[in-house]
Protein backbone atom coordinates (compact mmCIF):
# COMPACT_ATOMS: atom_id res chain seq x y z
CA UNK A 1 0.00 0.00 0.00
CA UNK A 2 1.56 3.26 -1.10
CA UNK A 3 0.65 6.82 -1.56
CA UNK A 4 -0.35 7.81 -5.05
CA UNK A 5 0.38 11.26 -6.33
CA UNK A 6 -2.23 12.85 -8.54
CA UNK A 7 -1.22 13.08 -12.18
CA UNK A 8 0.46 16.36 -13.10
CA UNK A 9 -1.78 19.08 -14.46
CA UNK A 10 -0.98 20.96 -17.66
CA UNK A 11 1.17 23.59 -15.91
CA UNK A 12 3.18 20.89 -14.16
CA UNK A 13 3.69 19.03 -17.44
CA UNK A 14 5.10 22.20 -19.03
CA UNK A 15 7.34 22.71 -16.01
CA UNK A 16 8.68 19.15 -16.18
CA UNK A 17 9.32 19.48 -19.92
CA UNK A 18 11.16 22.74 -19.28
CA UNK A 19 13.37 21.05 -16.72
CA UNK A 20 14.15 18.25 -19.17
CA UNK A 21 14.93 20.59 -22.09
CA UNK A 22 16.96 22.87 -19.83
CA UNK A 23 19.30 20.13 -18.64
CA UNK A 24 22.55 20.58 -20.58
CA UNK A 25 23.57 16.99 -19.80
CA UNK A 26 20.60 15.52 -21.66
CA UNK A 27 20.62 14.78 -25.35
CA UNK A 28 17.34 16.64 -25.89
CA UNK A 29 18.78 19.89 -24.47
CA UNK A 30 17.05 22.84 -26.12
CA UNK A 31 17.32 26.12 -24.25
CA UNK A 32 14.69 27.90 -26.33
CA UNK A 33 12.12 25.14 -25.71
CA UNK A 34 12.92 25.15 -22.00
CA UNK A 35 12.16 28.86 -21.73
CA UNK A 36 8.96 28.48 -23.76
CA UNK A 37 7.73 25.71 -21.46
CA UNK A 38 8.61 27.72 -18.32
CA UNK A 39 6.66 30.67 -19.72
CA UNK A 40 3.68 28.46 -20.55
CA UNK A 41 3.68 26.98 -17.03
CA UNK A 42 3.69 30.52 -15.59
CA UNK A 43 0.76 31.52 -17.81
CA UNK A 44 -1.24 28.59 -16.49
CA UNK A 45 -0.22 28.99 -12.82
CA UNK A 46 1.17 32.51 -12.28
CA UNK A 47 1.26 32.15 -8.48
CA UNK A 48 3.71 29.23 -8.43
CA UNK A 49 7.06 30.65 -7.25
CA UNK A 50 9.06 27.61 -8.45
CA UNK A 51 8.11 28.35 -12.06
CA UNK A 52 9.25 31.98 -11.78
CA UNK A 53 12.45 30.97 -10.01
CA UNK A 54 13.44 28.45 -12.67
CA UNK A 55 12.65 30.85 -15.51
CA UNK A 56 14.83 33.50 -13.84
CA UNK A 57 17.66 30.97 -13.49
CA UNK A 58 17.32 30.06 -17.16
CA UNK A 59 17.59 33.71 -18.22
CA UNK A 60 20.58 34.16 -15.91
CA UNK A 61 22.34 31.17 -17.47
CA UNK A 62 21.69 32.30 -21.05
CA UNK A 63 24.73 34.62 -21.39
CA UNK A 64 27.03 32.03 -19.85
CA UNK A 65 25.69 29.39 -22.18
CA UNK A 66 26.22 31.65 -25.19
CA UNK A 67 29.87 32.17 -24.26
CA UNK A 68 30.53 28.50 -23.62
CA UNK A 69 28.91 27.46 -26.92
CA UNK A 70 30.43 30.19 -29.09
CA UNK A 71 27.39 32.46 -29.31
CA UNK A 72 29.44 35.46 -28.27
CA UNK A 73 32.04 34.74 -30.94
CA UNK A 74 29.31 34.67 -33.60
CA UNK A 75 28.06 38.07 -32.48
CA UNK A 76 31.56 39.53 -32.54
CA UNK A 77 31.99 38.33 -36.11
CA UNK A 78 28.74 39.96 -37.19
CA UNK A 79 29.78 43.41 -35.90
CA UNK A 80 31.60 45.84 -38.18
CA UNK A 81 34.91 45.99 -36.34
CA UNK A 82 35.93 49.15 -38.23
CA UNK A 83 33.22 51.11 -36.37
CA UNK A 84 34.48 50.16 -32.90
CA UNK A 85 36.65 52.68 -31.02
CA UNK A 86 40.34 51.95 -30.81
CA UNK A 87 41.70 50.70 -27.48
CA UNK A 88 45.15 52.23 -28.01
Amino acid sequence: MGFRQPPPDEAERHYLKALRYGDRKKREFNFKLAIQHFEQAIKLKPNNPAYHYRLERAFTAAPLLAVSRGGLIWRANSVNLQSLPSLS
